[in-house]
C-alpha cells in the first residue's frame, strides 16, 4: 500500500514527480556502497578492470574523482559531504551503462538545456537560471588551477548522458491498475475519527509479589541479569608530580608561545577575551610544565619496559605472570589492581586512562605488559589482571532489580488486560448506537474528534501515525488500544464514505504515474547494485 504522504505529496506537489525517478539515481549513484578499492596502497601495478575503467591508472582515478566533484557543484550540494570512493565507483557504473546502451553525446541545444536546469546557475531570488551566476562560474573556472571549461563542458556532457543512462534502466515502471485505484480512493476517502488518549504511566495497579512466581520469573528472564565476565589490571603508576620539580623552568619566551597556543583556556576578561599574559603568567607556568612532567614520567615508565624486556632475554624473570609481577615489584615499583570491570562502561573514578585499559585488554599469553602509556597525570605499564567469567548470580543477591522488574511487567500485563476491557465495552457501546465519548471519558480518557477529512486535507492536531492504525479501519469500527510511548490510544471510525474513482481517468492516470516513478527507481537500483558488485569482482586482482 502506498503511504498516506506519498499520497499528499502526488497531489499538492506534482512537480516533484516529474523529476523524482532521476533524484533517486542520482542519489543512489553518490551513496550506496562501501566498499574501498580505488586507489588503494600496494596494487599499482594491478591492472584493475572496474566495467572498463583501469583503477589502478592514477589518471583514471583522477577524472573519476574530479567528476564527482564537479557534478556535486553543479547540482548546488556540498562535494566535502560525499564518500569519494564510493562515488567515483558510482559515477564508474553509470558512464559504462550509458556506453554500453550507446547513449550519445548531447548536442549543443541539450547541453544549454541541461545548463538552465542545474541548480548551481539558478538565481536563489527567483528560482531560475541566471546568465550572470552562469557567468561568474565560468569566470571561475578560467582561474581555476584544478578545471578547465574543456574539463567542465566534458563532465556536464558525462553527467547528461548519466541521467539518460538513470531513466533507461529504470524502466518504464508497471503498475497494476487495481494499485492506481486503491491509491486514488484512499486519498479520496472521508473519514470522521473519534480518539481517546490516557497516558500509560498514569495507570496504577497492586502488584503482589510471591516468592515462587518471583522465582519463576526470575528463573526464566535469568539472562537477563546474568553478570558479564569482567577482569582487572594490574599497572605501576608513574606520577607527573614527582617529576614537576625537575622541569627546567621555562623561558619568557616559551611561555608566551605556550600562552598563544592554548589561547582558548585561559581565564577570561568580562568581554569574553583571554587575559593577557602578564594577569596569567602563573597558570601559564603551570599549565606548561605538567606535559614536561608527564614526558618525564613516560620516559620513566619506559625505562621499566626496558628493564623487563632485558630481564627476559637474561632469563632473569622465569615463566608466569606471577614471576613478572614479582620482578616488578623486587625493583621497587609498587604494583597496583583495578577494580573489576566490563561490558561497555568503566566504574566511576576508575584509576586508569581509557587508552590504558585499551592496552591492558589486548594483552595475552605472549604479552603480558604494555608499552609506556601517558595520562594526563602520569604515565602508566599495565599487566594483565584476574579474568572472572560471566556467572548467573542468586536471587537474593539481584532480588532489588527483579522485583522491580516484575512489578513493572505485572502492571504491564494488567495495562493490557485493562486495553483489552475498554476495547470491548467500546465497540459494545458503538454497535449499539450508543456514545463512545461518554464511555470513553468515564474511563478517565481525554477524547477529540476529527470530522469530515481526507488523507489531502487531513486535521493539523490529528497525529501522523494515527493514520496508519484506521487506514485499514472500517466504518464502525473501534481499534484495540495502541500504545504509542507513553499514551494509550482509541480510535473511532465513525464515518468513512469511499468514492467511485473508476469515473476520473485523468486522477488514475496520474496515480499509475505516481507509483510507476517509484517501481522504476527501485529497479534501476537493483541493477546498479549489481553492477557495483560485478565492477568489484573484476577490478580485484587475484593475488587479494
Amino acid at each position: 500500500m502506498i503511504s498516506w504522504i506519498q499520497t499528499i505529496i502526488q497531489r499538492h506537489h506534482k512537480w516533484f514527480f516529474g523529476a523524482l525517478l532521476i533524484v533517486i539515481i542520482v542519489a543512489f549513484v553518490f551513496t550506496v556502497g562501501a566498499v574501498p578499492g580505488i586507489g588503494s596502497p600496494n596494487r599499482s601495478e594491478y591492472p584493475r578492470d572496474f566495467l572498463g575503467f583501469n583503477l589502478s591508472s592514477d589518471q583514471v582515478n583522477q577524472d573519476l574523482a574530479r567528476g564527482v566533484e564537479m557534478s556535486y557543484i553543479l547540482s548546488g550540494r556540498n562535494p566535502q559531504s560525499v564518500n569519494l570512493e564510493d562515488a567515483m565507483k558510482q559515477r564508474a557504473v553509470m558512464l559504462y551503462v550509458a556506453n554500453t546502451l550507446e547513449i550519445p553525446s548531447p548536442g549543443d541545444k541539450q547541453v544549454a538545456q541541461y545548463i538552465q536546469s542545474l541548480p548551481a546557475f539558478t538565481d536563489p531570488q527567483t528560482g531560475q537560471f541566471s546568465n550572470n551566476v552562469y557567468t561568474t562560474f565560468l569566470d571561475n573556472v578560467s582561474n581555476s588551477s584544478r578545471y578547465s571549461e574543456q574539463v567542465v563542458a566534458d563532465i556536464i556532457a558525462q553527467d547528461w548522458r548519466i541521467q539518460r543512462a538513470a531513466e533507461a534502466v529504470s524502466g518504464p515502471g508497471y503498475v497494476l491498475s487495481y494499485l492506481a485505484e486503491q491509491q486514488e480512493a484512499q486519498a479520496r476517502t472521508s473519514w470522521s475519527v473519534e480518539t481517546a488518549v490516557m497516558s500509560s504511566e498514569g495507570f496504577q495497579t497492586v502488584v503482589d509479589v510471591k516468592d515462587d512466581e518471583l522465582q519463576t520469573y526470575f528463573e526464566q528472564a535469568g539472562e537477563r541479569y546474568k553478570l558479564p565476565a569482567q577482569m582487572t589490571l594490574n599497572y605501576v603508576f608513574f606520577p607527573a608530580s614527582e617529576y614537576a620539580a625537575k622541569v627546567p623552568e621555562p623561558t619568557e619566551e616559551q611561555l608566551e608561545a605556550y600562552y598563544i597556543r592554548n589561547i582558548s583556556q585561559w581565564e577570561k576578561t568580562e568581554d569574553g577575551a583571554a587575559k593577557p599574559f602578564e594577569d596569567v603568567s602563573d597558570a601559564v607556568a603551570k599549565a606548561w610544565s605538567q606535559p614536561q612532567a608527564v614526558n618525564m614520567a613516560t620516559e620513566a615508565a619506559s625505562q621499566l619496559t626496558v628493564d623487563i624486556y632485558k630481564a627476559y632475554t637474561a632469563k632473569k624473570i622465569a615463566s608466569g605472570e606471577q614471576a613478572l609481577l614479582d620482578f616488578v615489584k623486587n625493583g621497587g615499583y609498587i604494583v597496583k589492581a583495578t577494580p573489576a570491570f566490563g561490558g561497555q562502561e568503566l566504574p566511576k573514578d576508575f584509576p586508569l586512562p581509557l587508552k590504558a585499559v585499551q592496552a591492558g585488554a589486548s594483552l595475552n599469553d605472549r604479552r603480558l605488559y604494555s608499552d609506556a602509556i601517558p595520562g594526563p597525570e602520569g604515565a602508566y605499564v599495565v599487566f594483565r589482571g584476574e579474568l572472572i567469567p560471566a556467572k548467573m548470580p542468586k536471587l537474593e543477591d539481584v532480588r532489588e532489580s527483579v522485583v522491580a522488574d516484575y512489578k513493572t511487567a505485572k502492571t504491564s500485563e494488567a495495562f493490557t488486560a485493562f486495553g483489552e476491557k475498554i476495547h470491548n465495552e467500546l465497540q459494545q457501546t458503538v454497535d449499539k448506537g450508543d456514545s463512545f465519548t461518554a464511555v470513553a471519558r468515564k474511563n478517565g480518557f481525554e477524547v477529540k474528534s476529527y470530522e469530515d477529512f481526507t488523507l489531502m486535507s487531513p486535521p493539523k492536531d490529528l497525529p501522523q501515525y494515527y493514520f496508519y492504525s484506521f487506514m485499514d479501519m472500517d466504518q464502525g469500527q473501534v481499534s484495540p488500544m495502541l500504545r504509542v510511548g507513553p499514551e494509550s490510544v482509541f480510535i473511532y471510525v465513525k464515518k468513512k464514505e469511499t468514492p467511485d474513482v473508476t469515473s476520473d481517468p485523468d486522477a488514475l492516470k496520474e496515480a499509475t504515474d505516481t507509483i510507476g516513478y517509484y517501481f522504476a527507481g527501485a529497479t534501476a537500483q537493483s541493477i546498479i547494485r549489481d553492477l557495483v558488485a560485478v565492477g568489484d569482482k573484476m577490478a580485484t586482482p587475484e593475488e587479494f
